[in-house]
């Protein structure tokens, strides 16, 4: 073998590792971004699940509104069915309503949380006053105020989140 021989052998060689590399170098950065890919599969279908159940608890929640003769006019009806969603994804807003529950949507709601609270009492006295009072006393039968004769706001969004969890 000549001079010239062994030169071109060892740069055939030289190459051949450089593709060696190369072709290692791909194969991994194709592994990453499949992970990457599947990471990002499994956050969407989180997310689309997440959906699906928002979407879920919004037609429960619209269906008992609806049911205990709340209509979709009236603004307590949103600001009812915005407090359950908050109070079912952070239970502590149940135990500061006009701290924190009301403020947070009246902030969603651009208005103020005297506005939301009396809404959300109009919401209910309607209710007692043209929705069905049979099942109504049934459902909140322990709840309700004596002198008053319906529940607080408190009582209802509880009694309502308590009512949807049980489902």
């Amino acid at each position: 073998m000549t001079r010239e021989q062994r030169k071109e052998i060892r740069e055939l060689l030289r190459r051949l590792e450089e593709l060696l590399e190369a072709t290692a170098e791909e194969e991994a950065t194709v592994e990453e971004e499949a992970t990457a890919e599947e990471e990002v599969t499994e956050e969407e279908e989180a997310t689309v699940e997440e959906e699906a159940t928002e979407e879920e608890l919004i037609y429960t929640i619209t269906s008992y509104l609806r049911k205990w003769g709340i209509s979709a006019h009236i603004k307590g009806y949103h600001y009812i069915r915005e407090a359950v969603m908050l109070c079912l994804k952070e239970p502590d807003y149940l135990g500061s309503i006009t701290k924190w529950l009301y403020p947070e949507i009246a902030q969603r709601y651009d208005t103020t949380p005297s506005r939301v609270e009396r809404a959300i009492r109009h919401a209910i006295e309607r209710a007692w006053n043209v929705g069905n009072i049979e099942e109504l006393n049934e459902v909140f039968q322990y709840t309700i105020e004596p002198n008053k004769g319906k529940p607080t706001n408190a009582q209802f969004i509880s009694v309502l989140v308590e009512e949807i969890r049980m489902k």
